[in-house]
């Protein structure tokens, strides 16, 4: 994942598909990749952009999803 100035983008260099995420999108992700938990994944945006936990859930079920249809992440990492 590389971080821009709206966020981040993430590139499957396989097959040089590109998946980008806003900056919320890109707190979420990288708070998942460093705990492993979705939950905590939500947590410091939420206190940070003040975002309904319940909408970040959402959004990052949604982005784990788009991801594993992309072939960016294993689908039983959803």
């Amino acid at each position: 994942m590389t971080r821009t100035d709206y966020g981040a983008v993430l590139l499957d260099q396989k097959n040089g598909s590109y998946f980008q995420v806003n900056e919320i999108g890109a707190d979420m992700i990288t708070a998942l990749l460093d705990t492993n938990d979705p939950d905590r994944a939500v947590r410091a945006p939420h206190d940070r952009y003040d975002v309904p936990l319940d909408a970040l859930r959402t959004d990052l079920l949604s982005y784990l999803q788009q991801l594993a249809q992309s072939g960016l992440i294993d689908d039983d990492l959803r």
